[in-house]
């Protein structure tokens, strides 16, 4: 078989490849480092009505689908999120969809097109070795990085658990 055929027969045309590693069970009590954007990274959270409303439901869900939140921070135009399933809980990428479905039906009034978010997200498994409480003040810490606020205190739209409380939502 030639180098070139070899190259191109893992590709799928016309197909679009899933962001999830195979036949791994994301039900399990993983800790899970989350990204997902707006819809052509829209800048939506920028105004603080429908970052709260998008934070109150987050928060919900995972009250309702028993996934604890270790951190999160709502940019303008995405979302970084550490969580994990509890006992007997949903698939990630199930809760991800229900989170991102329940937010856009509540956010129709500020959106200008008709889609929220982007198709899929992005997600890390943490490792063994891997600190928690570094990524989860790496996440808070992105809008300092981004130069929104001089300390990630400042910022209302991120939590860590234990450190930094929820901001008080809509």
């Amino acid at each position: 078989m030639s180098s070139q055929n070899n190259a191109t027969r893992y590709k799928r045309y016309r197909q679009r490849r899933s962001l999830r590693l195979p036949d791994f069970d994301y039900a399990q009590p993983f800790i899970s480092y989350v990204t997902t954007t707006t819809y052509e990274r829209y800048p939506l959270f920028v105004d603080p009505e429908p970052a709260g409303i998008t934070l109150r439901c987050l928060i919900d869900h995972a009250q309702t689908l028993d996934y604890q939140l270790f951190a999160f921070c709502l940019m303008p135009d995405h979302l970084h999120l550490l969580c994990q399933p509890l006992q007997d809980s949903i698939p990630l990428q199930t809760f991800v969809g229900r989170f991102k479905g329940a937010s856009s039906r509540r956010l129709t009034a500020f959106k200008p097109q008709s889609r929220l978010w982007q198709r899929g997200f992005y997600d890390h498994i943490l490792r063994a070795e891997e600190d928690l409480w570094a990524l989860a003040r790496y996440i808070a810490e992105n809008p300092v990085r981004k130069g929104v606020v001089a300390s990630y205190e400042e910022y209302p739209f991120s939590y860590i658990q234990g450190i930094k409380p929820y901001l008080p939502l809509v």
